[in-house]
């Protein structure tokens, strides 16, 4: 009995001793998600994951403004409107964007509009009725005529000053199309229809306003129909119509990280707040500067953004950003009178992280 005894005192003396030589000053071993390395670790890989999917967007195609509405000529065939009516072909050179502000969704264009249709069945004065729609300026020069074969080739140099309804839900992740609409309301689809192909639709190669570069073109050739009371369906207005639309994919990283960039770094900074040990000052001092920033960074973020009626992951990100801050600074006031439990600022330390991340990635994807 004695011996065991001894033996237990010995073995016990050896793991003192083992202690000892592997933690000499008896500090307590923290787990890992305890620590100030990882922890700062930690911390530039969520904001990596923020850059990461920043950049995944950047090369993303995100376009979503849908097309206006215009019915096409086969509709009219069908129901026997345009019989007789002379098929003009319609064209467009896009040589400028004097005006390209992508925000209020205002474009100004200089090029040349272009009709080639049978003169011995439409007069060059009916075609010289056309006009844009939601156009605020609009004139056209003196048109160059020249016959081709028995059609006649009317090119019309002009400049336009219009309106093109942009979707916003991914600013400032989304690519844009322009729509154009052409129209002649002086006549009915009984005695003109258009015809655009895509290969009508071109732009000089050099162009690219502000960075946003010219990827796709298109043109939808038909007829606008307006209805003039709703309880009489036969009551309504149609005239041809050529849509030509311009898609842009975005510039790149700059304007990126303009709007997001300060953001998440003011963020981040508030959350190393919570890593100083001590020092409650300095750590109210660092968050009181991140909350600052913050605000201050708004009014960056309302100049760059679009005038619409929603929010976009810029505004909801925004919010989350300052709300996790608020709470910080909450947390720093506290420590003020009484420290917090380490588990539970370590624990806030990183939900706030996954839960910003989290909405970051389920915002942006499409």
């Amino acid at each position: 009995m004695h011996v065991q005894c001894i033996i237990k005192l010995i073995n016990n003396e050896e793991d003192m001793t083992l202690k000892k030589r592997i933690n000499p000053r008896n500090t307590p071993v923290l787990p890992l998600y305890h620590k100030k390395g990882f922890q700062l670790v930690y911390l530039i890989m969520i904001m990596g994951l923020f850059f990461l999917k920043a950049l995944m967007m950047l090369h993303q195609y995100n376009v979503s403004e849908p097309l206006p509405p215009i019915f096409p000529n086969l509709a009219h065939k069908e129901q026997q409107f345009g019989f007789g009516a002379e098929i003009v072909n319609v064209g467009l050179f896009i040589k400028n964007f004097p005006e390209f502000d992508v925000q209020a969704g205002i474009f100004s264009l200089e090029g040349e509009i272009w009709f080639d249709f049978n003169p011995h069945l439409l007069s060059l004065q009916t075609i010289e009725n056309f006009q844009f729609e939601k156009a605020s300026h609009f004139t056209k020069s003196p048109p160059l005529v020249k016959l081709i074969g028995k059609r006649l080739f009317a090119i019309y140099p002009i400049s336009v000053k219009f309106n093109s309804d942009l979707m916003h839900h991914l600013f400032p992740f989304n690519d844009h199309r322009i729509y154009l609409t052409m129209t002649i309301d002086k006549v009915s689809p009984k005695e003109i229809l258009f015809e655009a192909s895509q290969s009508g639709l071109r732009i000089t190669n050099e162009i690219k306003p502000h960075g946003w570069t010219p990827v796709d073109f298109d043109a939808r050739s038909g007829y606008i129909k307006n209805s003039l009371d709703i309880q009489d369906q036969r009551k309504f207005l149609s005239y041809p119509a050529v849509v030509f639309a311009v898609t842009f994919i975005k510039p790149g990283f700059r304007n990126v990280f303009v709007i997001l960039g300060p953001s998440i770094f003011l963020f981040f900074c508030g959350l190393l707040s919570l890593l100083i040990e001590g020092k409650a000052g300095t750590r109210l001092t660092i968050v009181i500067g991140s909350l600052t920033g913050l605000l201050v960074h708004r009014f960056v973020i309302e100049q760059l953004s679009p005038s619409v009626g929603y929010y976009t992951p810029v505004d909801y990100l925004y919010v989350l950003f300052l709300l996790s801050t608020f709470i910080i600074l909450i947390i720093n006031i506290y420590e003020l009178e009484k420290p917090m439990q380490k588990n539970f600022k370590n624990a806030i330390f990183y939900a706030i992280q996954i839960f910003t991340v989290a909405i970051f990635y389920g915002l942006t994807s499409s």
